[in-house]
């Protein structure tokens, strides 16, 4: 079956073919009206002795003008079926990010209520009481982030400005990779720290939310039994994090896309990872606001590297 929106575009095919088709046809009765008009001129010569320069004129005016509109319309038929292809894309990117958050929000729902069921209709030991409330903890906590997420999504404005304090980057990322290496125990997770100053002049709140979406990436698309490297160094003067993991990588075409709102690689239907499509447009608005450098790489020998390059201490 035809879907809708194969049929705009074959109707929108049929209406742009008939407009040439009409286009070429005013064209030629107008050059042929023009060529009578210029023989009738021809025949009283003495009262018409300029018909020839007159009739050259003519017919490069209606060719001039019939050229002019085929490249008007052309022009206007590439700028629609560009727009009509974001369209698409736009609603695509929305039916997966209402999807998305359809699954995200049904998930931590469903376990925190079957815990309270569990609770309600069985006698449980107390090692087995403590397993199901620290299950239904991580599951309130995903869910706290995940609104927290779409909140800050919808605030974010690219005109309002983030406090900023001196803080030290090593203070963060510590505590952070601790509750990591606890949530995901199967995850080998490292951190690496060449240098001693890691001072910055940042948003704390800020910082600890783009390390913990970056990290959260890492372990979505990465394997159970995989590293995940955390790289704090200084380069230059200035300092640099880099989140490197052995997962499945990023497509190059898909490279362009990543940090765009909504935007997750794949289709809902079929994808396995769990997820918005909010995490990394927020970790791009958030180094835009802060002066960070975000780059991506390709790891060796697969996976994905994050480097984030902060801007020297005192000069934000």
């Amino acid at each position: 079956m035809i879907s809708s929106k194969t049929k705009v575009r074959i109707l929108s095919f049929f209406v742009v073919l008939y407009m040439l088709l009409a286009l070429s046809w005013w064209a030629i009765l107008l050059y042929k009206k023009t060529q009578i008009i210029h023989e009738l001129k021809i025949e009283q010569f003495e009262k018409y002795p300029n018909a020839s320069e007159e009739f050259e004129r003519q017919s490069l005016m209606i060719k001039g003008e019939g050229i002019a509109f085929a490249i008007s319309l052309i022009i206007g038929i590439i700028i629609l079926n560009a727009a009509f292809r974001l369209e698409i894309k736009a609603a695509k990117q929305q039916k997966n990010f209402l999807l998305s958050v359809t699954h995200e929000l049904k998930s931590p729902i469903t376990a925190i209520l079957l815990i309270l069921e569990t609770f309600k209709k069985r006698k449980l030991s107390e090692e087995q009481s403590k397993n199901l409330i620290e299950n239904a903890r991580e599951e309130t906590e995903r869910l706290k982030k995940l609104v927290e997420d779409l909140l800050l999504a919808t605030r974010i404005n690219p005109k309002s400005k983030l406090k900023k304090q001196t803080i030290n980057l090593s203070q963060i990322i510590e505590p952070l990779l601790d509750q990591y290496i606890k949530n995901h125990p199967n995850f080998h997770f490292k951190l690496i720290k060449e240098g001693s100053n890691f001072e910055i002049d940042s948003n704390e709140s800020s910082i600890y939310l783009i390390l913990s979406n970056l990290i959260d990436n890492a372990v979505k698309y990465s394997d159970e039994g995989t590293s995940i490297e955390v790289k704090l160094y200084n380069k230059n003067g200035k300092t640099n994090i880099n989140v490197a993991d052995q997962g499945r990588g990023i497509p190059s075409k898909e490279l362009d896309n990543i940090f765009n709102q909504f935007y997750r690689i794949g289709d809902e239907n079929v994808r396995s990872t769990k997820g918005t499509g909010l995490g990394l447009y927020l970790v791009k608005e958030l180094c835009a606001k802060l002066k960070i450098i975000i780059t991506v790489y390709t790891n060796s020998p697969k996976g994905t590297i994050f480097e984030l390059q902060f801007p020297h201490k005192n000069k934000l």
